[in-house]
């Protein structure tokens, strides 16, 4: 459950942010490609850098990543929402302006 609340929801809400601001597929696809590029890089089984973490401080790195993780998500999110939110006030600037 944990994995689903911490891990997976903000980056789908990044993914639907991403597809409702772009208006299509490949912005999303994009992004998630990206998100799965940079998870394999500093994976511990097949990655190209490996983290190495000192036991004692293998639970509190655990926390923090996952916070840093959803600040991130989270961030993205708001970004794609306020290009929509620009795009949409632009739109309705040219329409009044016509």
């Amino acid at each position: 459950m944990g994995n689903v609340a911490l891990g997976v929801m903000p980056w789908a809400i990044v993914f639907g942010m991403a597809a409702t601001s772009s208006r299509g597929l490949a912005m999303p696809i994009g992004v998630h490609a990206g998100v799965n590029f940079a998870q394999a890089v500093v994976s511990n089984d097949s990655g190209v850098w490996k983290l190495v973490i000192d036991k004692q401080l293998r639970p509190r790195v655990s926390f923090v990543s996952r916070m840093i993780g959803i600040a991130v998500a989270l961030s993205v999110a708001l970004l794609f929402w306020r290009v929509q939110i620009r795009r949409e006030h632009g739109r309705a600037a040219s329409n009044a302006s016509e």
